[in-house]
């Protein structure tokens, strides 16, 4: 009977280790990819499976191939090799077909290849990606495909010295020929048939290199040339804010760049900056968010977008969990008063701040105070607003849940009274007590 037991738990382990094996080797591999510009298309082993950023799972495979697509910029293939199981995290930076050059200078003529094609300030667009060399000069600028001029100085110095070479060798053969020394005529001759094989290289690498010139010339003189007016600026913003409100936040980023580097003077340049930082922030992208956030409320802190700049800088830097430099910031840059008779950002404001005031609430104390004046002042700004209960439902939380209990429970009772046929104020009052 005993045996019997022993044997029975003996194969209850055997089943139990092969189905742990078992699991493992089945487990999957859970992919995060992401890739600048988003909404890019994503193709594992050549099957659509989305468009960036996205989270998928691979199951049963050791590597795999991704292809990830998007039109005006250069296609990207990856061979990844996968672990056993676990979260891996992948960000690929695309490389656009074509860029942009700016040239602020006035009154410089721009040469492309040695032809001139107009004067700064200009905007250089259709650029093919590639290596430029572009010298400044006192009066233009100089751009020509970079790197050949060497390549061809010393491809000519080699094909020099390989046939300098190849002439001592033939002049020795010949000597040794007249002079009847065979070993002597079998050594330069063999010498020779090399140095002329190394010579004709030279040669052919030459050519190579002097057609691969003369299509890189040809395909820089494709680029097209523009002028800019002053009147360009407000062009540029009016398309950024409209493709903002497309959620275009891409293309929205390169409008606002663009104005914000060629019209450094224009009226436009501080709400640009804002812009610019919403565009990153709805991207997620938070350190770039923050640092034109950060730009802005330091160089162009404009009254009708303040606060909410104010708002994207800090929940940026905290969704980063920088809370640190969110405090400094915060007790630098908080906004006296916030003007919205909607309410959403004091919502957006509550919630932000107090995040920051629960990772340390012995040194951030005085973010509870300033959430009350900001309350206290829509209480008494926006009394007939249609988000009032709202708010003051928040007041009651903020009292009742971090300043002052009993202030808060009569504020709570208060508010039942006045709102008692609304469910939704109701059943958030009740909320309150419950948490």
């Amino acid at each position: 009977m005993i045996v019997m037991q022993k044997r029975f738990l003996m194969v209850n382990i055997f089943l139990l280790l092969f189905c742990l094996i078992f699991a493992i080797n089945i487990s999957a591999v859970e992919l995060y990819i992401n890739t600048n510009p988003i909404d890019s298309k994503v193709f594992i082993d050549g099957i659509l499976v989305g468009e960036s950023p996205i989270r998928i799972k691979i199951k049963e495979k050791r590597s795999i191939q991704i292809d990830i697509v998007k039109d005006g910029y250069k296609k990207l293939v990856k061979t990844i090799t996968l672990a056993d199981k676990g979260i891996i995290n992948l960000h690929y930076d695309l490389t656009p077909d074509k860029i942009e050059l700016i040239f602020r200078d006035k009154g410089k003529i721009i040469n492309i290849c040695g032809m001139p094609i107009g004067e700064t300030p200009a905007i250089l667009y259709n650029v093919p990606n590639g290596m430029y060399e572009i010298v400044k000069n006192d009066n233009s600028y100089e751009i020509n495909p970079a790197g050949y001029k060497y390549a061809i100085r010393s491809t000519v110095v080699e094909s020099i010295y390989s046939g300098g070479m190849l002439s001592l060798l033939l002049l020795g053969m010949n000597d040794t020929q007249k002079s009847g020394d065979k070993v002597g005529t079998a050594v330069t001759g063999f010498g020779s048939v090399i140095m002329s094989t190394i010579l004709g290289y030279d040669i052919l690498k030459l050519f190579k290199i002097i057609i691969t010139r003369e299509r890189a010339r040809n395909e820089i003189k494709t680029i097209k040339y523009k002028p800019y007016k002053k009147k360009d600026d407000r062009v540029l913003f009016t398309q950024g804010v409209s493709l903002l409100g497309q959620k275009n936040y891409n293309q929205a980023i390169g409008k606002f760049s663009l104005l914000t580097k060629l019209y450094s003077d224009s009226q436009y340049v501080p709400i640009s900056y804002y812009e610019l930082g919403l565009a990153y922030y709805n991207l997620k992208n938070y350190r770039a968010a923050s640092d034109v956030l950060y730009e802005f409320l330091n160089k162009y802190p404009v009254y009708e977008v303040y606060q909410y700049a104010f708002y994207y800088y800090i929940d940026s830097l905290v969704m980063l969990n920088e809370y640190e430099r969110a405090f400094v910031a915060y007790k630098k840059y908080k906004p006296t008063i916030i003007e919205d008779e909607s309410g959403l950002m004091y919502k957006k404001y509550f919630k932000v701040l107090l995040k920051l005031y629960n990772k340390d609430r012995t040194n951030y104390k005085e973010i509870l105070k300033d959430i009350l004046n900001y309350i206290d002042y829509y209480a008494e700004e926006y009394s007939n607003s249609s988000a009032y209960p709202e708010i003051m439902v928040k007041k009651a939380e903020l009292l009742y849940r971090y300043i002052n209990r009993k202030k808060g429970q009569r504020l709570i009772e208060d508010l039942q009274r006045i709102y008692r046929k609304d469910k939704k104020i109701i059943k958030e009052l009740e909320n309150i007590v419950r948490k």
